[in-house]
């Protein structure tokens, strides 16, 4: 595709996209707490396998990730949170990861610095985009919410210029 993963730092350059933090987050408000089951069913819609086929070591690298998402919620760099001390800046380990009272939160941001990428895809030049994407949704068996995935989109023009029109679109290929 025409971006790659990672934001937009303060002098304009896109931060390496081999960086620990440039990846994509995903946690469960009850990960603490899932049965083997649970994990297992994770563990094989992560890797796209049968349940039958999921190791006991692809369900602890399963709890390891959402850990460690948890633990290292990128909410200074835009990522949702609950800002429990009400101060309107992330406090690891004093905010809550994620958006209110939803059961899973997907968040990445990518950027379209990189020339070659866009060239490539689109054959034009990089606009200095950072989009940040949250994907969430609501364990709620029987009920509408809980046949939904809801998604959020933030794009920042970081660059120097401004953009004074534009058309954003969804696009699928599923075949």
């Amino acid at each position: 595709i025409g971006t790659q993963p990672g934001w937009i730092q303060s002098d304009g350059t896109a931060v390496s996209s081999d960086d620990y933090r440039a990846r994509v987050y995903r946690i469960r408000s009850d990960w603490e707490t899932l049965t083997r089951a649970q994990v297992k069913q994770d563990a094989a819609e992560i890797n796209s396998i049968s349940i039958a086929s999921v190791t006991d070591a692809q369900c602890d690298e399963v709890i390891a990730q959402y850990k460690l998402d948890w633990e290292e919620w990128p909410g200074d760099l835009g990522a949702p949170y609950v800002d429990v001390n009400e101060n309107g800046a992330w406090d690891a380990g004093v905010d809550k990861p994620g958006i209110a009272n939803a059961d899973q939160v997907v968040w990445l941001v990518i950027n379209d610095l990189d020339e070659s990428k866009t060239l490539e895809l689109y054959g034009s030049k990089p606009i200095g985009l950072e989009i940040q994407i949250t994907l969430w949704g609501y364990n709620q068996p029987g009920a509408a919410l809980g046949q939904l995935v809801f998604k959020k989109i933030k794009m920042i023009n970081k660059s120097q210029y401004d953009v004074d029109s534009m058309f954003v679109s969804q696009w699928c290929d599923p075949d």
